[in-house]
């Protein structure tokens, strides 16, 4: 130490300047001895200073060599590195290609699926139907056999008659004028009208069962067809769902052998840095050594010459410290005194200086990541945003996409079913099917291939925007740079051409199946049919005329009917979830920092603290600032997991007593409010960290101290914590838990004037304090929070706002196209004296109860998105409220309820206008 060796040099300099006083005339009476003795020093040291630098000289060249040596293979290995990264590099791009295969093939083998449970439940409706109209073929056939056994059976008795009456006029010419005779010819002539009227009845219901008959037929040969289809489907299908597997084990074999190769390209790199390091190590020494040499070399020289100088004056230096010797006697014994005083109070200042010493720690080192370093924060806050944009775009363009391919199919589907007369009329006039068929499908190739390139523009563009600005006020980022995305505009146009193309073709494909007559006719309305309300009939007597005609079109129309719900469920999901995140992270803030944490900051104290400061510190608590303050134990532990397993911070507090701790810290369990006392048997946990590691009350969890020793600790209670870990436990559980006395640390600081600022004033005012060593505020867990809840918030907007215009679109086709089909229908129940608002509501009516029934379904469609939204994109230390408030299922219900309204005017106002005659007349 600085201060011990100053006073054993002091007093090694009076001992010393004692005893040259009393050997300095022993010392000048040697000295001539001294001087011969030096010279033989002298030329034995030039001597072996020679044999030295010959020795010096040949270790260098060696050396040189070696080097030499080292550089050559260290050229190799790195030429042999950049290969293998090279080669893994181009292993890593095939990989990613192959990745991008697999997911496309999955996303084509699940549409295969999809289609065929589709075309699967078609066939089976199909069948039954088949089986429906056998079975009325069957009684029909039967009815006809028994009337033909009837006609035949009056036939053989009217021939009898007819025997009778011509006998009896052979034999009795005159029994004609015979009144009895009269009455029984005409009963036979009455019975021969008779017959001929049955046997009319039954050639029509002949030619009747024959025709559905046929039609029976066709339809049987129809649906084996489909069958077959189907089939042929099925195995296709299954076939391409195990190339896919075996390229999926493929995929993840390459995936292990880059891997494994790539850990092994880590470990040659590392090893070709130690060894390019130890070469510029020797390198270094090499030059080091060489530059000794030729100092060693001069200063021989210099030494040789100065040698002989030096013993030449060392004769007239005994002559001077001859003189020198009486003169420092002098000042001796003038210094003593002040010497002496100056060594006590050394050995004072020396032994508290010990006593200080005694009470330093040995200091901890730790190796972070860039997340788990204490002043990441910044970068913490960057990557869980980041992850959150991520997440939500791999969840909401699902639904978009699907909402608008609902919309697009069933415009397409309108637009083939209004041209069928047109259709007809070109083929009739000599155009081939594909002609036909190329109108719709280009109108749809442009239609989607204008709205792509618009979405397509606006992704690339205004969006970015929005999240940039929603992201840069919170964090330091550079400016945007924006970019073209060619593979994920690919796929946005590949799909927008599936939904607006494929459609087109498949309807008009089928439309024009058809014959030319048939297709210049109105498409028949469809068959009605009993439902299942009719089967319940204490309701269905209950029901109105126009109530019972709603419920019976409802099911009439099935296809529309699923479009209804599905695309009104649909906006209502993505409305609900942006609405329910809302909420789960508008309160947050305000929740955890002054209903559940009460306090300001923790103060932890030096454990070296000596008595001055912590009367220092004392005094800082006692300041009118300060509210209240308790004594705690406070550290923090860490814990890895997460889906990064990165290292989480888990701060633990332990009081020192629980007599007022509520007044700092709340620990209740978030459903039922039910509060939490710490026990003796283990520790309260937050409940974010109980999530992350997925444990329970009653499990055991195993955390760091901060010299890395670990402790096993149960939980016996789950809090209500949304951001930060925290792990609470009595002094009692602490010590069975760690092993060690209970010594408070640190206190818990509650303020009068909570703001940041203040707290921020104040936290600087108790470091300058000599006994503190650190403080822990809450203004970061604030700030980090405020970044994402505001970022997040933002995009919660955009997507409210499109759900919200999807639902407009939705409502306002589907209402449209119902109109129009059904126009002849309205007409006619107008020309019967309907009011208009009843010829609206007569189809309205519809429209509001499938819209009714898609909220419930979006409801529930939206609760699990919002669940699945609030597990995957808040960062690993902080949750968001998973609890949904009224507004939530309101706010959806209301916006499709004004848009139903709206529409309905709309609707109305348009019914107004129809012109019943034109609507009616005949296109014959």
């Amino acid at each position: 130490m600085p201060a011990r060796k100053k006073l054993d040099d002091a007093k090694a300099q009076l001992n010393a300047a004692q005893e040259q006083l009393t050997t300095g005339a022993q010392q000048l009476a040697t000295a001539k001895q001294q001087v011969a003795a030096k010279q033989q020093e002298l030329d034995a040291g030039v001597k072996n200073g020679q044999a030295q630098i010959a020795s010096g000289e040949t270790q260098l060249q060696q050396a040189s060599t070696q080097l030499s040596q080292s550089r050559q293979q260290l050229t190799t290995a790195k030429q042999q590195l950049v290969a293998g990264q090279q080669q893994l590099d181009d292993k890593h791009q095939a990989l990613v290609a192959a990745k991008q295969q697999l997911d496309a093939a999955k996303q084509q083998l699940d549409n295969s699926q999809q289609q065929l449970a589709t075309a699967k439940q078609q066939l089976t409706t199909g069948q039954q139907q088949l089986n429906a109209k056998q079975q009325d073929l069957t009684t029909a056939k039967q009815q006809l056999n028994a009337a033909k056994q009837q006609l035949d059976a009056s036939q053989q008795q009217l021939t009898i008659a007819k025997q009778k009456i011509d006998a009896a006029l052979a034999q009795n010419p005159a029994i004609a004028e015979n009144p009895a005779f009269q009455q029984q010819q005409a009963s036979y002539q009455a019975g021969v009208a008779q017959y001929n009227g049955g046997l009319k009845t039954y050639n029509q219901n002949l030619a009747v069962y024959n025709q559905n008959m046929a039609n029976w037929t066709a339809a049987s040969q129809e649906l084996a067809k489909k069958i077959s289809t189907y089939q042929s489907g099925t195995a296709q299908y299954s076939s391409g769902l195990a190339t896919y597997n075996q390229n999926l084990e493929t995929y993840n074999q390459n995936v292990a052998a880059w891997t494994a190769a790539n850990q092994q390209l880590q470990q040659k790199s590392s090893e070709f840095n130690a060894g390019e390091a130890q070469l510029q190590q020797g390198q270094e020494q090499y030059a080091s050594k060489q530059a000794a040499l030729a100092q060693a070399k001069q200063q021989l020289a210099a030494t040789q010459q100065s040698g002989q100088q030096q013993l030449d004056a060392a004769n007239q230096e005994i002559v001077t410290n001859e003189a020198t010797l009486k003169t420092k006697q002098a000042a001796y014994d003038k210094q003593s005194p002040s010497a002496q005083k100056k060594i006590q109070a050394g050995t004072v200042t020396l032994e508290d200086a010990k006593e200080a010493l005694s009470k330093l720690e040995a200091p901890t080192y730790t190796v972070d990541t860039r997340r788990e370093t204490p002043t990441g924060q910044g970068y913490t806050v960057y990557d869980s945003t980041s992850n959150i944009v991520d997440s939500l775009a791999n969840i909401f363009p699902f639904f978009m996409y699907f909402v608008a391919a609902l919309v697009t199919f069933t415009t397409m589907t309108r637009f083939v079913d209004e041209e069928r007369i047109n259709s007809g009329t070109l083929v009739a006039l000599g155009y081939t099917r594909r002609d036909v068929i190329n109108k719709f499908t280009m109108y749809g190739f442009l239609a989607s291939l204008i709205g792509s390139l618009l979405g397509i523009t606006a992704g690339h563009i205004i969006l970015p925007m929005i999240v940039y600005q929603a992201y840069h006020n919170g964090i330091n980022v550079p400016p945007i740079e924006l970019h073209f995305y060619p593979g994920i505009s690919a796929v946005a146009l590949l799909l927008a051409m599936v939904s607006a193309v494929l459609p087109a073709w498949w309807v008009a494909s089928r439309e024009l199946n058809a014959r030319p007559a048939e297709l210049m006719l109105p498409k028949p309305p469809a068959n009605g049919s009993k439902i299942f309300l009719e089967r319940i009939p204490f309701i269905w007597r209950r029901l109105s005329f126009t109530h019972k005609v709603t419920a019976r079109n409802i099911f009439r129309y099935k296809k529309r009917m699923f479009m209804t719900i599905f695309g009104v469920a649909g906006s209502v999901t993505l409305l609900f979830a942006g609405l329910a995140v809302q909420h789960s992270i508008s309160g947050v803030n305000d929740r955890q920092f002054n209903d559940i944490i009460k306090y300001d900051m923790i103060v932890a104290q030096k454990s070296n603290i000596t008595d001055k400061q912590q009367q220092q510190l004392d005094q800082l608590f006692q300041e009118k600032a300060v509210e209240r303050t308790k004594s705690v134990y406070y550290e923090t532990v860490t814990k890895n997991a997460g889906t990064d397993n990165d290292r989480q911070d888990i701060t633990m507090i332990v009081p020192k007593d629980q007599t007022g701790f509520s007044d700092y810290i709340r620990l209740a369990t978030r459903q039922g409010q039910t509060k939490l006392t710490l026990s003796n048997d283990g520790a309260v946990i937050s409940e974010r960290l109980a999530s992350l590691l997925n444990v329970k009350i009653g499990s055991t969890i195993t955390v760091k101290d901060a010299t890395g020793t670990k402790h096993q600790v149960k939980v016996t209670g789950i809090t209500e914590m949304y951001m930060g870990h925290f792990l609470f436990m009595n002094k009692t559980a602490y010590q069975k838990a760690f092993n060690t006395d209970f010594k408070p640390n640190g206190r818990l600081v509650t303020l009068k004037n909570r703001s940041i600022s203040n707290t921020r004033a104040e936290a600087a005012k108790f470091m300058q304090a000599g006994g503190v060593e650190s403080i822990q505020q809450n203004s970061a867990l604030r700030s980090q929070i405020t970044t994402i809840v505001h970022s997040l918030n933002t995009i919660m907007i955009v997507l409210i706002v499109l759900a919200a215009v999807l639902g407009v679109v939705i409502l306002y086709n589907l209402t449209n196209i119902n109109v129009a089909e059904r126009m002849r229908e309205l007409s006619t129940i107008k020309v019967l004296g309907f009011y208009n608002q009843e010829v609206t509501m007569y189809i309205y009516r519809e429209t509001i109860l499938l819209s009714i029934f898609g909220i419930f379904v979006g409801w529930g469609l939206g609760e699990l998105l919002h669940e699945y939204i609030i597990t995957v994109v808040p960062p690993n230390n902080v949750m968001f409220n998973p609890a949904l408030s009224a507004l939530t299922f309101i706010m959806p219900t209301l916006v499709i309820t004004i848009i139903t309204i709206a529409l309905g005017f709309f609707v109305n106002s348009s019914l107004k206008k129809v012109d019943m005659l034109a609507a009616l007349k005949s296109v014959d």
